[in-house]
């Protein structure tokens, strides 16, 4: 590709990042793929998925953490620093998402403000149950760009038994307190989302979570599918029995959401992108350093396994401009140009727009 289509190309994802929507964001994405799979060099990732910590204070039925062995664990501050730095110049965006609840860290807010400090726009995922006033003061007054809440269910009784050790109105109170400090500061971020989980039991709770977010104060109401088979029964999602009511309650989802005047965000089955964009756009980073095409790689009991068999290099150990243009991106990137899914893409949701 010539130089100057290059720089077309990340000047669009840097302005769709500056925009808190993931559907533009993704849109983004997806049409700069097309052109960087041309690219015989592919320039270092804008943004990151950083997990600082597995471990979690819920027991969600539908969590990997529910067949879990490995002992959580934290990624240190100074460990954090020097994977960002790692990461290179060019990053502008960081998920301090993983396979954990990032507020059960003790230096989140240290990891916040660095991040602050380096200008790099901050979205995570949290359950809320640990959102205190003065949790949500900082999130607002640090900048933090976006904050998905994690609400599997719209009913109390449906929630409390989904999400095993949450409180239905401790977490909506924990929304509630970050709306009103983003007021306080004057700010229109973080932009927040409440998402489910899309399975038998959420399923007829979907337009009540579209009038609950909006009630709330909120500003999308989210739905996504399971990234992969995390129980281990062989099925695309063991959790939903009747596929072909989705779309008829998504759409339904969708005229309420419009209503009410809030976004949402939801799958698109068999609207999926022939090629996924990951592996030339974000990288995902286990809380061991260990650097994965996607979140779905990290999915049940197999971490070690993944890691030996699938792990693209160690951040760190490596520069990600390093890593990024070694032979195993390289190999990912050309069986996925070419049609193929590799390993654990081969059950991945997003090619059949169902995540």
């Amino acid at each position: 590709m010539h130089p100057s289509r290059t720089r077309v190309v990340r000047s669009l994802l840097r302005r769709e990042l500056a925009a808190p929507s993931p559907r533009r964001w993704m849109g983004a994405v997806t049409w700069a793929v097309g052109a960087a799979r041309r690219l015989p060099v592919v320039s270092p990732p804008l943004h990151l998925h950083l997990e600082i910590t597995t471990r979690c204070n819920l027991a969600c039925t539908m969590c990997e953490h529910s067949v879990w062995s490995d002992k959580g664990r934290d990624l240190p501050l100074s460990e954090f620093v020097r994977r960002l730095d790692a990461a290179g110049p060019q990053l502008r965006s960081v998920d301090l998402t993983g396979i954990g609840e990032p507020l059960l860290h003790h230096e989140f807010e240290a990891m916040l403000t660095e991040c602050a400090r380096r200008g790099l726009r901050v979205r995570f995922n949290t359950n809320a149950t640990l959102l205190t006033d003065r949790w949500a003061e900082r999130i607002a007054e640090l900048g933090v760009d976006e904050v998905h809440v994690s609400f599997d269910g719209a009913r109390k009784e449906t929630f409390e038994r989904l999400r095993v050790g949450g409180r239905f109105e401790k977490v909506q109170e924990g929304v509630r307190r970050l709306v009103a400090a983003r007021g306080t500061a004057g700010r229109r971020t973080p932009w927040i989302s409440i998402q489910m989980v899309l399975l038998d039991d959420t399923l007829p709770e979907v337009v009540e979570l579209v009038e609950l977010a909006a009630a709330l104060g909120a500003d999308a109401a989210s739905f996504q599918g399971l990234l992969g088979d995390v129980l281990g029964s062989g099925a695309q999602n063991p959790f939903i029995t009747r596929p072909g009511e989705v779309a008829a309650h998504l759409a339904a989802a969708e005229r309420r959401a419009q209503a009410l005047g809030i976004e949402l965000a939801r799958p698109h089955p068999g609207k999926g992108p022939s090629v996924c964009p990951l592996p030339w756009t974000q990288a995902f980073v286990q809380v061991d350093g260990t650097v994965l095409p996607c979140c779905l790689y990290t999915q049940a009991d197999q971490r070690a396994h993944i890691a030996s068999h699938f792990g693209l290099g160690k951040l760190g150990e490596e520069p990600l401009a390093t890593l990024w243009n070694e032979a195993p991106y390289r190999e990912l990137r050309g069986a996925l140009a070419s049609g193929q899914r590799p390993g654990p893409c081969a059950g991945c949701p997003l090619p059949r727009g169902i995540y």
